[in-house]
């Protein structure tokens, strides 16, 4: 019965899982970095254009 009360804080190792060091930082990936270019050009694209539409 005790076991349904804990928290789970109690496990050995509980305590390592919790505080371990953040993974190191991975390189950036040119494919993502491209395509997030390319997605910031489209919608830059369209707002300018969109715009110029619209105000005309």
């Amino acid at each position: 019965m005790a076991e349904l009360l804990s928290s789970g804080r109690t496990e050995p190792g509980a305590f390592r899982r919790r505080f371990r060091p953040r993974p190191r930082r991975r390189r950036v990936d040119f494919r993502t970095l491209a395509t997030g270019v390319a997605l910031f050009i489209a919608v830059a694209w369209t707002i300018v254009f969109g715009a110029g539409v619209l105000l005309r």
